[in-house]
């Protein structure tokens, strides 16, 4: 019984050993040596609902990433497909008009299977959503003008897969929650802003200490 314990106990050593040692970075292509900390860059886009309209927005985002796991990173979203207000929607004379709607938020991200090619990442951005209308009829202000703006505060939870192409870059795939509470601009509601989203992005490392 005891010789059992100890050979089970070696084992699990071994393998603890052998964890603590493996430096491989697994990926697609080729693989390399893992990097345990350095900064990246993100860019893609998201997809999703705005003012009851399917809505686009372009991502960037920087950050780094420690002990493997762990990222933090400054993201902005900003609507490209800007949706006109009904007439009656706003005070008159003005029969047409347009959003304009971004986002900045701290993102934090855990990592789950890091030398994997692929990787889990559970994620919460909090930041704040800032929204404003637009004429698109001219008089009496210029076209484009802006007529009234509002920030509020933004929770998005999200979920994403992450393909490792080559050592330093990753292909990242997920969705979550964009939740919005606080705004005071006429003609839009929280809700009207809130909704689930999906999005695809490229991760590009710029930079990291690679284990030895």
């Amino acid at each position: 019984m005891k010789r059992s314990l100890f050979t089970l106990l070696a084992i699990a050593l071994c393998t603890a050993g052998f964890a603590q040692t493996d430096t491989t970075q697994k990926t697609l292509f080729k693989n390399a040596k893992v990097e345990s900390a350095g900064m990246y860059f993100t860019a893609g886009t998201s997809f999703g609902q705005f003012y009851n309209s399917n809505a686009i927005l372009t991502q960037f985002g920087f950050g780094g990433m420690i002990n493997y796991r762990y990222r933090g990173s400054f993201e902005f979203e900003s609507l490209v497909s800007n949706e006109n207000l009904k007439p009656d929607a706003i005070v008159q004379p003005f029969s047409r008009m347009r959003w304009r709607f971004s986002t900045v938020a701290m993102q934090f991200d855990y990592t789950i299977f890091p030398k994997k090619v692929l990787s889990l990442n559970p994620g919460l951005a909090v930041g704040m959503g800032m929204v404003s209308k637009h004429s698109l009829d001219g008089a009496p202000f210029d076209t484009d003008a802006q007529l009234d703006d509002s920030n509020m505060f933004m929770l998005r939870p999200s979920l994403s897969v992450n393909v490792n192409v080559v050592k330093f870059l990753a292909v990242k795939i997920g969705g979550g929650y964009r939740y919005l509470v606080g705004s005071r601009s006429q003609g839009i509601s929280d809700n009207q802003m809130s909704s689930p989203y999906g999005f695809v992005a490229l991760r590009l490392e710029i930079g990291g200490r690679t284990d030895q």
